[in-house]
């Protein structure tokens, strides 16, 4: 196996503008039907949607009925401009999601009291709950602070709030930040303290655009696709953050990430463009400390005459030039070899260039459009977590490309073969979820994996917003099965079983205390086999009725895997077996007490071209049984 990174791009052409910082459009154009949501209309909640009215009151009334009819699931908001002059808590499980033909819109006036001076001045605060007994006060997100989400809305903060952030985002596994706009003027930041991942945004002004440290639980987080211009101290604070920055655009910033004094951090660019940076582009913090660990690939400069400053000796490291391309900068513990010395280092390989490079573009596939998309409710499906729902499934797949499934558990019995261009949507995996109850006789007894779902190979298929849910007791049963190209995408998908499973009318029967003689029974959740690839974001697998959260095997397709949790398997956790060309980003592996002991996180085999970046292994406290290594490499 050969750890090795992604190309770089030879080709220069003539400079090329970046995408993303005029006004972006909707991403839902329509209002999607879904009975189980809640819609922030006028005839259901006291909104002015004038941007002159204030409207936070509203707001928070919309969010609180998400959260008391549901526990979990989503607000619509209109497209309207809502004005807010107070912090709104978004509970944990509620999604905000925004459509219309133009965005939705927070504003903050111009001078709204409160937002002057002091901290914590959020616009939304994503909360881990209300305090306990007669305390009302919202928590901090926690390490089971799930699914919670805002989508398709942007952000204003109008002149006079230097103290204003927009979000705040402590949050865990399974939450998001996508498709948003947020325009700062001179608000302290856009986001603070994220978690999990966030995606296509676009800052403009502010004093920072995000300002975080670590994510609730610790582990990486993913930044990808986002643009920072103006911001006038740095477009991202670090504090021990583990960041992961794929494909970020930074322009007319005084510096683009800057880790916090005496602090380590593991910081990843990748595929950035970053021009008319006037200090240095990094600021490096405790440089000797083993785990501050920062590496910048194939990155375009303009205009950027410091690439890195280390803060406590001041140390620099200059640009080559006034247009370069960083093929690789690395510092912190480098190991060459099996044996070798290790030691704390910083190396560079970068070259002049006389034009730009060709931009890197982005590996998400863009969904069809809403419009498109066909409601399975319309065409006979239940949802009601009983009814069978294969029939009607499997003929809404043979006759319409793109599919829709509000909220609901959709029973099957039978698995899902997807056409080549099949498309399946949800808008949260914790209460859209396709579901193998237990002693499904096609999943049971003897005989090869059963998939649930199956994508056919070469396959443009795109899985988004569902949950996966194969039961505890059905030994042949495969989550998904998955053997599209390299245009496919697995998003935003839950492999259910374990911890954060909540299932309608159970309780505490599928977390510590579930199935235990079923644990380590089935097959993999997720398959990736036959020449399979594409790229995988934001999945939760933390099934232990599974023998892996994740197998890949005999594919030099290539494959990307962003934001990946998986944890809790009784065995392994990740098996590569026969695979070249794959890359993994802020993947997190976990090993709970109960049943992971003796599970093998990464087991890897008669594979090559695999790249990790900012890979976390990580077991409890309590888990007392020690295991040899984390990676297991034949």
């Amino acid at each position: 196996m050969t750890l090795r990174s992604p190309l770089i791009w030879p080709c220069l052409i003539s400079l090329v503008a970046w995408p993303g910082l005029a006004q972006a459009a909707s991403f839902f154009e329509t209002r999607l039907d879904d009975p189980a949501a809640v819609y922030f209309t006028q005839n259901h909640f006291p909104v002015h949607g004038d941007g002159a009215e204030d409207d936070s009151p509203a707001l928070q009334q919309g969010i609180d009925r998400v959260a008391s009819s549901t526990g979990a699931g989503v607000l619509f908001i209109p497209s309207s401009t809502y004005r807010l002059t107070k912090t709104v808590n978004v509970w944990p499980g509620v999604r905000l999601i925004g459509y219309g033909r133009t965005r939705p819109v927070f504003t903050l006036g111009a001078n709204t009291p409160g937002f002057q001076e002091g901290d914590d001045k959020y616009m939304l605060f994503f909360s881990g709950g209300r305090g306990r007994g007669n305390d009302s006060t919202p928590r901090d997100g926690g390490a089971g602070t799930f699914y919670s989400a805002i989508s398709n809305i942007d952000i204003r903060i109008g002149p006079g709030n230097d103290a204003a952030i927009g979000i705040c985002f402590h949050v865990a596994q399974h939450s998001y930040i996508a498709h948003m706009d947020f325009r700062l003027e001179s608000g302290l930041a856009g986001l603070k303290d994220i978690g999990n991942e966030v995606e296509d945004l676009h800052f403009v002004g502010g004093q920072y655009g995000i300002i975080t440290k670590r994510s609730a639980p610790g582990w990486p987080i993913l930044v990808m696709d986002c643009t920072f211009e103006g911001q006038s101290e740095a477009a991202i604070s670090c504090d021990e953050s583990g960041l992961v920055i794929v494909r970020p655009y930074f322009k007319n910033i005084p510096t683009a990430a800057s880790i916090a004094p005496t602090k380590p951090d593991e910081l990843w660019i990748s595929d950035a463009r970053m021009e008319h940076i006037t200090g240095p582009a990094l600021v490096i913090s405790n440089e000797h400390n083993a785990r501050t660990q920062i590496n910048v690939q194939n990155t375009f400069c303009l205009n950027v005459p410091i690439l890195a400053r280390f803060r406590e000796s001041g140390k620099t490291v200059a640009g080559k030039g006034k247009a370069y391309v960083v093929e690789q900068f690395s510092h912190g513990l480098h190991i060459t070899d099996l044996g070798d010395t290790r030691q704390i280092k910083t190396t560079l390989t970068s070259h002049e260039v006389t034009s730009s490079p060709v931009q890197v573009k982005t590996d998400i596939p863009a969904l069809p459009s809403s419009d498109t998309w066909v409601n399975v409710r319309t065409l006979g499906a239940k949802g009601d977590g009983q009814t069978d729902d294969t029939a009607v499934l499997k003929r809404a797949i043979a006759e319409h490309r793109t599919l829709y499934l509000p909220t609901g558990w959709y029973c099957v019995s039978d698995t899902l073969k997807f056409k080549p261009d099949t498309v399946l949507i949800g808008l949260h995996p914790s209460t859209t979820v396709i579901n193998l109850p237990d002693n499904t006789p096609a999943f049971a007894g003897q005989g090869g994996p059963r998939p649930v779902i199956e994508a056919p190979q070469g396959g443009t298929n795109i899985i988004t917003g569902i949950g996966v849910y194969t039961g505890a007791v059905n030994p042949r049963a495969v989550g998904v099965k998955w053997m599209a190209g390299t245009q496919s995408m697995i998003n935003d998908v839950r492999f259910h079983g374990g911890h954060g499973t909540s299932i309608p009318g159970q309780r505490n029967r599928f977390g510590r205390q579930g199935n235990r003689d079923a644990w380590d029974s089935q097959q993999a959740s997720l398959w990736v086999t036959n020449n399979g690839g594409g790229t995988f974001k934001d999945i939760w697998t933390p099934s232990p009725y599974a023998r892996a959260g994740m197998e890949i095997s005999d594919t030099s397709t290539p494959g990307r895997v962003y934001a990946m949790s998986i944890e809790h398997h009784v065995s392994h956790e990740v098996v590569i077996r026969n695979v070249s060309n794959w890359q993994f980003y802020a993947m997190q592996f976990e090993e709970e007490r109960e049943e992971g002991p003796r599970a093998l996180p990464l087991a890897i085999d008669n594979s090559r071209d695999l790249l990790f970046a900012n890979t976390f292994f990580y077991r409890v406290i309590s888990c007392f049984v020690p295991f040899p290594h984390a990676v297991k490499v034949t």
